[in-house]
């Protein structure tokens, strides 16, 4: 793995520990399209919600627009100090647009190595950019500037024509593709 990774991770565990116990994070399943609201819902019973977003570049009617999507469409995350309590599961779950939590049949912490990424594509709540990629005359891509420079991990493709890079992260300990814009400098 790479330095910075390594810092990456490093300075996002001293982060996540709280009073000494370290936080943990679940995954939320919700209906398609209720992320958000479900999200703004669970903030107003005091939990603690990611929902990464980020802006693609969209092409309609040959132009070029920066929209913003979710990273992981039907999926949030609830960060919290102390496990799921009976009480906190049926809160989450009798939520307007929550379907369960990922687990089986109980909600399921993810692993603490995968919370940096989780932490790296929520980007404190700001949507991701994307990242400058530059093409060198033999065809190598060169990632110059944005997330996907800091990113350590595995990387599945970048498609230039299509302004897109997809990454690959690990949540709950299978492997997801995740894609990420990027812009051609």
């Amino acid at each position: 793995a790479s330095d910075v990774y390594k810092r990456q991770i490093q300075t996002s565990q001293r982060i996540f520990k709280r009073g000494g116990r370290k936080a943990m994070m679940y995954v939320v399943q919700t209906k398609t399209g209720c992320e958000l609201s479900s999200g703004v819902l669970l903030k107003r019973l005091g939990f603690n919600i990611k929902i990464p977003e980020k802006l693609m570049s969209i092409r309609r009617g040959g132009i070029w627009r920066l929209e913003k999507k979710l990273v992981f469409t039907g999926y949030i995350f609830l960060e919290s100090d102390k496990s799921i309590t009976e009480k906190d599961y049926y809160k989450v779950k009798n939520t307007d647009g929550v379907i369960n939590f990922i687990g089986k049949g109980k909600p399921q912490a993810i692993r603490e190595n995968e919370i940096p990424f989780i932490n790296w594509l929520w980007n404190n709540g700001k949507p991701i950019e994307p990242s400058r990629v530059f093409v060198t005359v033999d065809g190598r891509k060169m990632i110059m500037s944005g997330p996907l420079r800091k990113y350590g991990g595995e990387y599945a493709s970048i498609d230039i024509r299509q302004r897109r890079a997809k990454t690959v992260i690990s949540i709950c300990g299978i492997k997801h593709k995740v894609t990420l814009p990027i812009e051609l400098i």
